[in-house]
């Protein structure tokens, strides 16, 4: 992520999020920080359609926060182009798990997420506050998903 993608991500950020979205301040402050790693996918003419992001914490864990695609570039395999991207840096940085919440009426990207390997660990109550709803902790066990494959 760059500064002059900020207006594309947070543009990406509202119409998928909404009322949940996070602050332009939140994406200006990441930028620059080692431990945060912002991907993303741009159309031919550099436009931004697609972003994630992730944290790595205790040198080997990792932490998605965010991972959204423009509506009308949904269900082109774009989210998991990210995924896959962001399971090769968390490997890539000798991390063992990612971890990342995601709301529990989230079918569709729960759904992504044990594609590759995700699984259901927790649930954090009321973990979003627009509208208020429950999280569903996932974990991806780096270490377990390459001995199967």
């Amino acid at each position: 992520m760059t500064p002059e993608d900020i207006d594309d991500i947070c543009r990406i950020e509202r119409e998928t999020f909404l009322d949940d979205a996070w602050p332009r301040s939140m994406f200006e402050d990441d930028i620059g920080d080692n431990s945060s790693y912002w991907p993303v996918v741009r159309n031919s003419s550099g436009r931004v359609l697609a972003y994630a992001n992730m944290r790595i914490f205790f040198s080997d864990r990792a932490y998605m926060t965010n991972l959204a695609v423009e509506k009308n570039m949904r269900r082109m395999g774009i989210g998991s182009l990210l995924m896959q991207h962001m399971i090769e840096r968390a490997e890539n940085e000798n991390c063992v798990a990612i971890a990342l919440d995601v709301r529990v009426s989230n079918d569709v990207a729960q759904n992504l997420y044990k594609k590759f390997g995700f699984r259901e660990f927790q649930r954090t109550k009321n973990y979003y506050q627009n509208p208020l709803e429950d999280s569903v902790v996932m974990i991806c066990d780096l270490g377990e998903r390459n001995s199967s494959g």
